[in-house]
């Protein structure tokens, strides 16, 4: 997929369509930002299940990232930025869990729509997916097998958002492989960790590579990039 983030790519890093990237990090550090300023960005055709994210949250952002506003201007008057809606090429869904047949279904109707897959899906997040799984770790593993063959079948560049476990919720520190919530880190072609860098006056997100098949990561978080991110307007650059 195109370039997006300068620092990523002087990274290494490059994302794939067909390819699978997991996005992990602590509650409010920035999962659903990243992935939204990332697709945004890209301008390539997108379906995102935004499960955990409501409507309201993710039209603010989305206007911000149109307008250049603040988002708490945004959100004072929200009605007044209507003609924004529809101006890229992002298709959402909020049901709140999914299930492997819901998603079958959203990608069916948007092939016969638009006479293609999307290029781009995202699931914010893994764990919202209804697999059928009574086993929690065993319903990320299988959620995660599905979405991976549905990469192979479409040709999309599938973004997972995830949690990490609790001695990392504090966001504020690098997150090794390890921090993954239910280590489910062999199937992704990538993983990213996130965690809030620099300080008030320079805000940054920090981005951990911590598996790039077929280019440089270190499991242990120790392998950063860092991307400069203006709080008024939710822009990562």
């Amino acid at each position: 997929m195109p370039a997006v983030f300068p620092a990523l790519t002087a990274s290494g890093l490059t994302l794939r369509l067909g390819q699978m990237v997991l996005v992990a990090s602590a509650p409010n550090v920035g999962k659903s930002p990243f992935a939204l300023n990332l697709v945004f960005a890209s301008r390539l055709r997108t379906l995102y299940f935004s499960a955990d994210t409501d409507a309201y949250t993710q039209y603010c952002r989305l206007v911000a990232l149109h307008s250049g506003l603040a988002l708490e201007d945004i959100a004072r008057e929200p009605h007044g930025y209507r003609q924004y809606l529809g101006a890229d090429a992002i298709q959402w869904h909020y049901d709140a869990n999914p299930s492997t047949e819901d998603i079958d279904d959203e990608l069916l109707a948007y092939a016969q729509i638009w006479g293609a897959w999307p290029e781009i899906i995202v699931v914010d997040n893994l764990s919202n997916i209804y697999t059928g799984e009574a086993e929690r770790w065993s319903a990320l593993e299988k959620g995660l097998d599905y979405l991976h063959d549905l990469a192979r079948k479409t040709g999309a560049l599938i973004i997972v958002l995830h949690h990490v476990t609790g001695e990392f919720e504090t966001g504020t520190d690098p997150v090794p492989l390890s921090g993954l919530r239910g280590k489910v880190s062999k199937v992704p072609e990538q993983v990213l960790t996130l965690w809030r860098a620099g300080d008030e006056l320079f805000p940054k997100m920090g981005v951990a590579i911590v598996k790039n098949r077929g280019g440089k990561a270190d499991p242990s978080g120790r392998y950063q990039a860092f991307l400069s991110w203006d709080l008024r307007t939710g822009r990562l650059t």
